[in-house]
């Protein structure tokens, strides 16, 4: 399948069999799936909705590689119903212990905002929502995530 995908073809076909394997162990299988979700899930929404529990299950696991994994791919997911499930997430992993899922945080905040700001929300108070994140630069904040920090704030604020 990746090799159809890499060549452009079409495989929505295949979402309910891909879907049913979000929660594989194996970890190369996992990222395939979700590189497959956040390709056809504007196309099959409602399938797409059978995924979110397990990114939610995956945003407390111990490893910050799912978790991070877990974020990106759900703020990618451009199905405008989950769009409060987002924002939670978010708010969770910008709290995280790990700066590479504070960091995976502060890059799906523009992704989030540009999503909501597309379906025709009101930006100032848009901004208001998204400036809320404590991502502002601390003790804890790694270096080198400072420019992700910045960049998102700038995307939202500016």
């Amino acid at each position: 399948m990746p090799q159809l995908i890499s060549r452009g073809r079409n495989v929505s076909e295949f979402f309910a069999q891909v879907v049913k394997n979000v929660a594989s162990q194996n970890l190369e299988i996992r990222k395939l799936v979700y590189i497959y979700l956040l390709r056809y899930a504007e196309q099959e929404p409602d399938l797409a909705l059978l995924s979110i529990n397990t990114f939610q299950k995956d945003l407390t696991d111990p490893n910050p590689l799912i978790r991070s994994m877990a974020l990106r791919v759900l703020s990618g997911i451009k199905v405008p119903m989950i769009g409060s499930i987002v924002v939670l997430a978010i708010k969770k992993c910008a709290a995280d212990i790990s700066p590479y899922v504070r960091k995976a945080a502060a890059l799906a905040i523009p992704k989030c905002y540009e999503c909501a700001r597309s379906k025709n929300s009101p930006a100032p108070a848009l901004s208001n929502k998204y400036a809320q994140f404590r991502l502002k630069p601390s003790a804890r904040t790694h270096k080198h995530h400072l420019n992700t920090v910045t960049r998102s704030l700038t995307v939202v604020c500016g």
